[in-house]
């Protein structure tokens, strides 16, 4: 790999020579340099050659512009590149398997995804084509600038080979591999999916280096007067409550969370789902346990008839187009924001909040969830999500 790394860097490095060496300055300068102190006898030529300048310099960057423009023509709009991350936990993995399962519905022809997540193939269309690449927080910090190369050289490589008009990055924050790459690669439309928006100023300093930042939109998601699907109305035997408190994040639900559900499911007719490739973390062992797949998927959550989960806002109105009862768990207010939002704009929304850390209002609040359970779904209203591949790229 320490060829390939030099080999991407080198390529900046002529290009960044090349760039200077043709500037106008530069050019004045060694024209000047060599008339006056080099060739004095070509002093009285000056004001020709000053002019044969002039001329192919303006030549040069016509020819320049045209080569740019024809680049970007030869990029291929029907293929999207996708980079995510594992610091959010699943919730990257599912935005970036709803992102390509969108865009193929759409016509797109190829996807190509990138990914420090292990087994995010199993949540990603077939035909998407994956290049996996270990996790950078299992290097050792002297690591660290070899593992950026090689991203930086991956990229450019998936770049190079399948010429993408749009790449889209989703995580937290961009590896300097990326950022290299965006300068180097700057014909492609790369785009910074962050559903949260931009959390201080450092975050938006690197996002200055993409093309856009794009945000998920709470005012996008209002009341739907189409249509619903109804719930099942026959009683169950066992009703599915939909466990994820932990979807945005590495860490696993903690036990005393994980016992007070366990102890409530076990007293009722109702039995916990977990997302597949989530670390449980807990210590606990629920009983009668599914794995969901992949949660945003609309056949998956037909089974589903509650959910406590993070403040995580695509997740939250994916539950909400189905009007399942939700308890959304958060730590902080400011998390509260969008939420707020859109139980402003969506009063009858079927969900309820509680602070993690307040374990009397969170079993009261599971109480109401699980026992008038199916008045809350009757009371409430769906909205609509619309898609997300849409929001980001127009």
């Amino acid at each position: 790999m320490t060829g390939s790394r030099a080999t991407i860097r080198e390529r900046m490095l002529s290009e960044e020579l090349t760039r200077i060496r043709s500037t106008y300055s530069f050019r004045l300068g060694l024209l000047l340099t060599d008339t006056m102190f080099r060739k004095p006898w070509m002093i009285p030529l000056l004001p020709f050659t000053f002019i044969a300048l002039n001329v192919r310099y303006i030549r040069e960057r016509k020819i320049k512009t045209t080569e740019l423009n024809e680049s970007k023509q030869k990029l291929d709009s029907e293929c999207l590149f996708l980079i995510c991350t594992n610091e959010e936990g699943i919730a990257s993995a599912e935005r970036v398997s709803t992102l390509a399962q969108e865009w193929l519905g759409k016509g797109g022809k190829k996807i190509v995804v990138m990914s420090t997540i292990d087994d995010i193939h199993l949540l990603l269309p077939k035909k998407c084509i994956v290049f996996p690449v270990t996790d950078p927080k299992k290097e050792i910090k002297e690591n660290r600038s070899l593992w950026n190369a090689q991203c930086e050289n991956l990229i450019g490589t998936i770049l190079d080979a399948h010429q993408p008009k749009s790449v889209i990055f989703d995580g937290p924050y961009p590896y300097r591999g990326v950022l290299n790459a965006i300068k180097y690669y700057d014909a492609q439309n790369w785009i910074w999916l962050r559903p949260r928006g931009l959390e201080d100023s450092s975050i938006a300093l690197r996002g200055e280096t993409f093309h856009q930042i794009a945000t998920i939109e709470v005012s996008k998601f209002v009341h739907s007067n189409v249509s619903e699907t109804k719930r099942d109305q026959e009683p169950q035997d066992r009703n599915l409550l939909l466990m994820a408190p932990h979807y945005n994040t590495r860490s696993g639900v903690s036990k005393k969370l994980a016992s007070l559900v366990q102890k409530k499911v076990s007293a009722l007719p109702w039995d916990v789902a977990l997302p597949e490739f989530l670390h449980e973390g807990s210590g606990v062992e629920f009983e009668n346990v599914t794995k969901i797949t992949h949660i945003l998927n609309d056949e998956n959550l037909s089974t589903v008839r509650a959910a406590i989960v993070p403040p995580n806002i695509e997740l939250i109105a994916k539950l909400m187009e189905h009007k399942i009862p939700t308890l959304c768990l958060f730590k902080e207010n400011n998390e509260l924001l969008q939420i707020s939002k859109l139980q402003h704009m969506n009063p009858r929304i079927p969900l309820m909040n509680s602070i993690d850390s307040d374990f009397v209002q969170i079993e009261h609040s599971l109480e109401s969830l699980l026992t008038s359970n199916q008045a809350m779904y009757i009371g409430s209203q769906p909205i609509g999500t619309g898609d997300l591949i849409s929001q980001i790229l127009n």
